[in-house]
């Protein structure tokens, strides 16, 4: 009897830490690239993409409040 509750309160704690994993997907998505077209050089959309990226950055450090 005691080994199942202990299994079981072992599965409550694993189910609570995928139920967080969730929610903080609400917060933190995958990162997309800027807009962009061909004629922009290769400088220009590197620092675009690493602006944006920065910016991603900065809103989930302000979203989790880690800042």
């Amino acid at each position: 009897m005691a080994r199942k509750l202990a299994s079981q309160a072992t599965l409550q704690r694993g189910l609570s830490r995928v139920a967080d994993d969730y929610f903080y997907h609400r917060i933190i998505d995958m990162p997309k690239r800027p807009p962009w077209n061909y004629s922009m050089k290769k400088e220009e959309l590197d620092e675009n993409e690493n602006n944006y990226f920065d910016n991603w950055l900065k809103s989930i450090y302000e979203a989790v409040r880690i800042i």
